[in-house]
């Protein structure tokens, strides 16, 4: 695509477990493009404690309430950048009854915009565990997840299959690994699979 050239009305998820670099990535992706981004924890945060306290499906509920405005925002004509763990479950391994993962892809195809779903990783485990180290000792007074949390949520975690979405490993620069997403998110000529 021509550097000049508008880029066309896309959707594009950052997927990873926490710690794996997708916030960093999602800074560097709103400065470049200047598309607006939705996150799982604003969604969380802005929920008042008491309508969460009888809430079965917490996490369920609010990626429900995030794809909704996710939907919205690209009726609306914009691009949109998602931050959210994108588990990929349903209910064959927890209570979900539906896959966050497909239902962005159903919007995307819905509303005729391009996808382009990225998952963010760590290969090496001791780096990650540092980082979650790092970052809460960063931020000792925010919510931020232990290794212990993430251990267990990724007993759950999907993993993303070869050519459903952009694969990258955060022992990778953040330089390297923008470039790479820039580079997938303003290619016209990206074939994703498995997801039909």
């Amino acid at each position: 695509m021509p550097a000049d050239s508008p880029l066309p009305q896309t959707l594009i998820i950052l997927s990873g477990l926490p710690g794996c670099g997708k916030t960093t990535l999602a800074r560097l992706l709103v400065q470049e493009l200047q598309f607006p981004i939705l996150t799982v924890d604003d969604v969380v945060d802005a929920i008042p404690a008491h309508l969460t306290r009888h809430s079965e499906r917490f996490w369920e509920d609010m990626v429900h309430i995030l794809l909704h405005l996710v939907d919205a925002q690209l009726a609306w004509g914009h691009s949109v950048i998602v931050d959210s763990v994108f588990m990929g479950v349903n209910e064959t391994q927890t209570q979900h009854t539906w896959s966050d993962r497909r239902r962005a892809y159903e919007i995307a195809q819905q509303r005729g915009v391009n996808f382009r779903p990225i998952y963010c990783h760590i290969s090496d485990e001791t780096v990650w565990r540092e980082r979650l180290a790092q970052r809460a000792r960063q931020f000792p007074d925010a919510p931020v997840a232990t290794w212990t949390q993430v251990d267990a949520q990724r007993r759950y975690f999907q993993p993303w299959q070869p050519g459903q979405a952009l694969f990258l490993d955060s022992l990778n620069s953040a330089a390297y690994n923008f470039a790479m997403a820039v580079t997938f998110i303003t290619n016209s000529d990206v074939r994703l699979t498995g997801w039909e």
